[in-house]
């Protein structure tokens, strides 16, 4: 809500209404051509008050799962704009735009909003205003862009958080990129905020998430905590005191659509109200009966907060059972018709990212990343050729598919629970209505035989690969024959992202057998036709070659 101080005219000039000057964005940390920007405002004689508005978003200190809060801008900016009269400093309860926008529903209609931006913003159009005409239509308040007097700054936030990550070592070249006007001490003090300053992205947004349960009456916490420590993408685990479990996702913090497959990276926004779209779709075809799904209890839009409920309460994750040696064909065999059902659904859905062309490109970004955007650098040469000629492969195959389908894009041991009495499956951030289907199937096989491989369970393994290819075989009908092999080039594909993956436990110090056996099925795949199974079988112990 903004003050009451806003709405008073008593102090304006003489025929007409207060120009209020605003100036919005994250400032994590503010630097030279942010206290330009505002000191330019302030020396307009036009100009009766400047508001810099901070975002209530934090900001990640790179390579780091830290960041900055939204209290750190406000200390820098009380040391910036000591003693200057007409400006105040105000956190937005969430984005600074969109805090910067209300102001037209809480000043007099004789006044005027002066919205600051970068020059260079200006020049090409920002499309964070584009609703400013809109509204000042709508309100009768008049507001005009203005921009700010540094396109000659090169100065960058990032930067200046890059140096906080390399502490004492980036110390002084910090200081000397802050304003001109500050004295020794001062640069000092602002050092020590940033630096002291940095949290635990996870810490940040648990208070978010907090706020969220509160405002939204969800109920009294008994728990809160991640589900995985030391991450940037955090999920939370919320246990209320009457015994329901809930995870939470959140999205609000994300800098514009964010990124896949790197490292230290927030969730991209649109990804949770795709899970949403997704779980509704599978519902409304009635894929729910088959496993166990998540519930949407609430999708906060405002928030980008997605509250699901719990799947398989109890239970535990596929990719514990395989990283011990257990291969259970059952399981193998409903998650196999599950994925089948979802690949060949009886009725056309729509796309879960909103709309076709943004369905298909997020199919070719996911497509790329476990092709052609694998790091191969243990890798021979040609492994880089036959993932660019699966890509293309794959990518043809799915503009002529024509049946219905819902493609999950991460399924994998990970996102699959084993319950008392049913399976589970989460996670469908990443779904989309079109792709291949060779990709997914591909993707569930090849870490059966990752794990049967690593724990030498060769014998039940077996079992597991013939249980999952009776059922989705089954399932597809004459379909199978048009994809088999691609399933056996992406299985060969999934052994090789893993291989090359950071972090993946048990896996290093068994590369060379594991790339033999990848780099053979992925050769098969691109190379032959026949029925796949005994490929599978030779790969899961361990003979196949190419």
């Amino acid at each position: 809500m903004m003050p009451e101080a806003t709405k008073q005219t008593g102090q304006n000039k003489v025929g007409r209404g207060r120009r209020i000057a605003l100036y919005p964005g994250a400032f994590r940390p503010p630097h030279s051509a942010h206290l330009t920007a505002v000191l330019d405002l302030v020396s307009r004689s036009e100009v009766d008050e400047v508001i810099v508005i901070i975002s209530n978003r934090c900001r990640i200190v790179p390579g780091t799962t830290k960041a900055l809060d939204a209290n750190v801008a406000r200390r820098i900016w009380d040391i910036y704009l000591q003693g200057f009269k007409k400006i105040r400093i105000e956190v937005a309860a969430h984005t600074a735009i969109q805090h910067a926008l209300d102001y037209f529903d809480h000043v007099d209609t004789d006044d005027t909003l002066l919205f600051c931006i970068g020059a260079s913003d200006l020049s090409r159009g920002d499309d964070r205003f584009t609703k400013l005409s809109n509204h000042a239509r709508y309100t009768g308040v008049s507001a005009e862009l203005i921009a700010a007097p540094t396109s000659a700054m090169t100065v960058r936030s990032t930067a200046l958080r890059t140096l906080l990550a390399s502490g004492a070592a980036g110390r002084a070249t910090f200081m000397a990129a802050l304003p001109a006007q500050l004295n020794e001490q001062q640069r000092a003090k602002v050092w020590s905020i940033s630096y002291d300053g940095m949290r635990e992205l996870s810490e940040i947004i648990q208070e978010k998430v907090r706020a969220v349960i509160d405002q939204r009456d969800l109920g009294e916490i008994s728990d809160l905590k991640t589900v995985q420590s030391g991450t940037i993408d955090p999920i939370f685990r919320v246990l209320f005191k009457d015994g329901r479990c809930h995870f939470i996702k959140y999205a609000g913090d994300t800098v514009e659509s964010g990124c896949f497959g790197q490292e230290l990276t927030q969730k991209p926004r649109r990804r949770l109200a795709t899970e949403r779209r997704a779980l509704k779709r599978l519902r409304d075809h009635r894929l729910d009966a088959e496993v166990d799904l998540p519930e949407v209890v609430l999708f906060d839009k405002k928030m980008l907060t997605l509250v699901l409920t719990e799947v398989c309460p109890g239970g535990r994750f596929l990719l514990d059972d395989l990283k011990k040696g257990r291969f259970d064909p059952t399981v193998a065999g409903t998650a196999s018709r599950f994925l089948a059902r979802c690949h060949a659904l009886p009725a056309p859905i729509k796309p879960v990212w909103g709309d076709k062309e943004t369905d298909l490109l997020h199919w070719k970004r996911m497509l790329n990343l476990r092709t052609v955007g694998i790091k191969l650098e243990a890798f021979p040469e040609q492994v880089g050729q036959k993932l660019e000629s699966l890509k293309y492969l794959s990518d043809e195959a799915s503009k002529n598919r024509i049946r219905p389908q819902l493609l999950i894009l991460d399924y994998s041991p990970k996102n699959i629970l084993l319950g008392k009495n049913k399976v589970g499956v989460i996670d469908f951030e990443l779904c989309s209505t079109i792709g291949d289907p060779a990709y997914d199937f591909g993707l569930f096989l090849g870490h059966y035989i990752l794990w049967g491989l690593l724990t030498s369970s060769a014998s039940s393994c077996r079992m597991v690969l013939e249980a999952g290819l009776h059922v989705y075989r089954k399932e597809l009908g004459n379909e199978w024959l048009s994809l088999r092999a691609r399933v056996v080039a992406f299985a060969g594909a999934a052994i090789i992202d893993s291989i090359t993956r950071r972090g993946n436990v048990g896996i290093q110090g068994n590369t060379r057998a594991l790339a033999k056996t990848a780099t053979a099925l992925l050769s098969w795949g691109l190379h032959q036709d026949g029925e796949i199974d005994e490929v599978m079988i030779s790969a899961a112990d361990g003979r196949l070659s190419c």
